[in-house]
């Protein structure tokens, strides 16, 4: 039996590698030689009987497992069935995530076929939309492609959705359509919040924390999201480094949050960093000990102005 395991974070491409291997199966071999099973109720005794070679129907098989790591009755089962290399049938072990330090991963990485999806890099999803723009029937620059990245993150799935929705709109896809279609991923709308607060545009602040909450966002969400914003400004800004990949991959965060930070702590002191998440303790423990939820947080909004701009 043949054994892959596809694994890691990003589930865009991860399902991408799963539907290919599937539709290329199915070409083969026909649609009755697909399977697929949760590994959670599964037995050992149930796994080696789907995977014991085909049927009249379908002489050879494929079969997906989801979760196998989880699920420590089989994995004496899988290793053997690696090693065999049964030609007639395949498995496909489907993990979003998997403990490497398991003697279960250390097996399948001698005798199957391992492959891990990790989350791209800006700019090699900056790349991967403009030619998937390509692919679709439009035309994106470089420079709008890092715009869309910008205003909706790094999630590949609502990239490849919201890229189809622009093609259909427009094929040669402008920033003014990127506008107009594109809505700010939540946490986005957060650091563009604390954006107009630190540059001082208090009425923007105001204006942008009233249509959070007009959208139905938690005051608690909210605080929390621009006390995990603060946390990073102080991270990137009490930096020795400069290059924002250097300080992402030292201080544990995400090379595309680590950039955007950068411009923000320019000119802020380590003293008015230290400020800065002294008033934003203050501003939770007050959100917490009872205070009027929105004034408390369009308060705190218009301090940081006076404070990062004074």
């Amino acid at each position: 039996m043949s054994v892959v395991l596809i694994t890691g974070e990003n589930a865009y491409l991860r399902r991408q590698e799963l539907g290919r291997r599937i539709a290329d199966f199915k070409a083969d071999h026909g649609d009755l030689s697909v399977q697929r099973m949760e590994a959670e109720d599964l037995t050992a005794n149930q796994l080696a009987e789907a995977t014991s070679g085909g049927s009249l129907f379908a002489p050879t098989v494929l079969t997906i497992v989801d979760g196998a790591s989880g699920n420590k009755a089989l994995h004496e089962l899988i290793i053997e069935r690696a090693k065999a290399k049964d030609p007639d049938s395949t498995l496909i072990l489907h993990e979003p995530s998997i403990d490497k330090r398991q003697t279960f991963y250390k097996d399948l990485k001698k005798s199957a076929e391992v492959i891990e999806y990790k989350n791209l890099e800006p700019y090699q999803l900056s790349k991967w939309l403009v030619d998937e723009a390509k692919e679709r029937g439009g035309e994106l620059s470089q420079g709008d492609a890092s715009y869309l990245i910008d205003r909706c993150g790094n999630d590949q799935w609502r990239l490849s959705n919201e890229l189809d929705k622009l093609v259909a709109y427009e094929p040669k896809i402008s920033r003014q359509a990127i506008d107009e279609l594109v809505q700010l991923a939540p946490k986005d709308n957060i650091f563009q919040l604390l954006d107009q607060a630190t540059q001082g545009n208090s009425k923007q602040a105001i204006a942008t924390y009233r249509a959070l909450r007009n959208a139905r966002l938690e005051t608690g969400y909210i605080m929390s999201m621009l006390a995990w914003q603060i946390n990073n400004i102080a991270v990137v800004g009490s930096s020795k480094m400069s290059d924002p990949d250097q300080i992402a991959r030292s201080a544990g965060i995400s090379p595309y949050v680590a950039k955007k930070l950068t411009g923000v702590t320019r000119n802020l002191s380590k003293q008015r960093l230290r400020e800065l998440v002294e008033l934003t303790l203050n501003a939770d423990l007050e959100l917490k000990n009872g205070a009027e939820p929105d004034d408390c947080l369009e308060q705190y909004l218009l301090r940081v102005g006076v404070l990062t701009t004074s």
